[in-house]
């Protein structure tokens, strides 16, 4: 066993189900502590259920701001993060500002000569160029002294964020960040940068007598949502089903281009597809060259030059793979046992930092900080385990004085530490990971049983009306019990296992991902934990489980 497999919790007894939902299905929302009511709203994903932008604290203070400076035919300069997030919500607010006539113009920072957040060279660009109003998205939220600058410059800023803040806040004309807010509850809580950006820009539309601009469709909002590990519940729900529609049905020339590049077809495009096909190579601009490209193959309404902006950002997620393997195997070969993984080198690419310690903390399952030196001064990515809140534990290390800034989120972030303050801080980060856990496997929730007959298409249309899933909303895992091993085969060039098993008198179909070392387990009757997935191989229209682990199984009535 990979994990320790436990329960999410006991159904609800009085949940009487829904109408057209298999009971199976229904259970997953009870388990999840939906009442029947709750439950109904969950999976009505109108768009017009959309929370009303004014509800986001401050966004009508900078409706107002923008507003005002399209009026008054001002230079809006918009700058926003290399990430996914951030590159599709600089896309977004230009695309959205340029409809509504605004001067706007946009700064994404360079990762290798800039930095993480707002820094001289984008707050000298809107003082030389002469642009009124500084709009900041998925970032500003910790840039003190740029914002100061800006203001002595007379030059207004706008901050929207969903960053965690520091102990003190920008003196801004406007700030949206619902991390500053107490309602954790709200449907707009949990916003990505994008998503605060276009509640924004929805009230400009609103202010300005065009709220129904087909700018404002959320279909790169949804790939910032998707890719930036916010839950996936309330409004991102909403901003993610309807982006999905619109991807799905009328994409824009430059998504067109990367689903084509990628292999993927429109009309049959996964939420997950924006996560591990689409993010990635978004992201890889900003890793390996500048996110300049990304935004420009977003923004672009020309099918030749996107397709030319997509063979050049393949050659981008091209080199970023390259780099990225190179900087994991260094990193594995390098981890020791304990609490956390904290290291460093003067050789690794800084831009595939992330991803190299995402794959670490999925192998060894504790919060992992790698950091690139150049010179004096690194800058690094950490990630994090559910339960070990990464930028809390950051955020202490900075007020110790052993970083020289961070910021991010409690799964993902980023910082600066000096070469001469990191085995200090490493210390640190051992002694407060600590020991508790260690050596533990990490938990596998399950949310239900189903029996052999129902892994069929009427339970994954039922599944399907719980999309998109996410963090906050996770993928249904059920457990099969006593399944027998019918068939076994390698593929994948010798490194998965695709398997038929005898499940409850009838006969289903598994994938089990890099399950090859783990064969010789299923010579008995096992239990299984899966996903259970739609497979359209050869166009056919069938199930099969997706494996997450298997034990023994207990015996029959188990």
């Amino acid at each position: 066993m990979k994990y320790k497999w436990v329960p999410r919790s006991v159904a609800d007894a009085s949940f009487d189900g829904i109408d057209g939902i298999p009971a199976s299905v229904a259970s997953v929302l009870a388990r999840r502590g939906f009442s029947v009511p709750e439950a109904r709203a969950f999976i009505d994903t109108r768009w017009n259920g959309l929370s009303p932008w004014r509800d986001l604290p401050g966004a009508e203070e900078a409706a107002n701001a923008v507003a005002g400076a399209v009026r008054a035919g001002e230079g809006i300069l918009v700058h926003g993060d290399f990430d996914a997030d951030g590159i599709t919500a600089v896309a977004t607010s230009v695309r959205v500002l340029r409809a509504l006539g605004a001067r706007v113009d946009w700064h994404i920072p360079c990762r290798f000569n800039e930095g993480y957040g707002i820094g001289e060279t984008g707050v000298q660009k809107a003082i030389d160029e002469g642009f009124g109003l500084f709009l900041t998205v998925d970032c500003g939220i910790s840039a003190l002294g740029p914002v100061r600058l800006l203001s002595e410059a007379g030059v207004r800023t706008v901050i929207t964020d969903h960053h965690l803040p520091g102990p003190e806040v920008p003196v801004a004309c406007a700030t949206v960040d619902p991390e500053l807010s107490d309602d954790h509850g709200a449907p707009w809580r949990r916003l990505s940068g994008a998503g605060v950006a276009l509640a924004v820009l929805r009230g400009v539309a609103d202010l300005l007598g065009k709220p129904g601009i087909p700018e404002l469709e959320p279909d790169l909002c949804a790939i910032g949502t998707a890719c930036d590990v916010v839950d996936l519940v309330g409004d991102n729900r909403l901003i993610l089903r309807r982006g999905m529609e619109v991807l799905r049905s009328h994409p824009s020339p430059g998504i067109l281009a990367l689903l084509r590049k990628s292999g993927l077809s429109s009309d049959r495009i996964r939420t997950r597809d924006l996560s591990y096909v689409i993010g990635p190579r978004l992201n890889s601009a900003g890793r390996v060259s500048h996110a300049d490209l990304a935004v420009k193959l977003l923004l672009t309404v020309d099918p030749g030059e996107a397709q030319v902006l997509a063979d050049e950002l393949e050659g981008c997620n091209d080199r970023r793979r390259e780099l990225d393997s190179g900087v994991f195997t260094e990193a594995r070969k390098m981890a020791g046992e304990g609490p956390c993984v904290v290291l460093g080198s003067d050789s690794w690419h800084p831009g595939v930092l992330g991803i190299a310690a995402s794959r670490l903390v999925d192998e060894l399952s504790v919060p992992v900080v790698l950091v690139s030196f150049n010179g004096a001064e690194g800058r690094g990515s950490a990630r994090s385990v559910d339960g070990v809140p990464i930028h809390g534990l950051l955020q202490e290390a900075l007020e110790e004085g052993l970083l020289v800034r961070c910021g991010g989120h409690s799964v993902a972030a980023g910082l600066s530490v000096l070469r001469e303050k990191f085995e200090a801080f490493r210390d640190f980060m051992m002694e407060r990971t600590g020991a508790a856990g260690e050596g533990e496997k990490p938990l596998l929730q399950i949310d239900g049983r189903l029996l052999g007959t129902e892994c069929n298409m009427q339970t994954m249309r039922g599944i399907r009306l719980l999309e998109p899933f996410g963090p906050g909303n996770p993928e249904p895992v059920w457990i099969a019990r006593n399944a027998f091993l019918v068939t076994r085969d390698l593929v994948g060039r010798g490194k998965h296992l695709k398997m038929t098993f005898q499940l409850d008198g009838v006969t289903g179909n598994a994938i089990g991902f890099n399950m090859a070392k783990r064969s010789a387990e299923f010579d008995r009757p096992v239990d299984l934990a899966f996903i259970l997935r739609e497979d359209t191989f050869r166009g056919t229209e069938s199930v099969q489980m997706e494996l997450l682990d298997a034990r023994p199984a207990a015996g029959p009535g188990s």
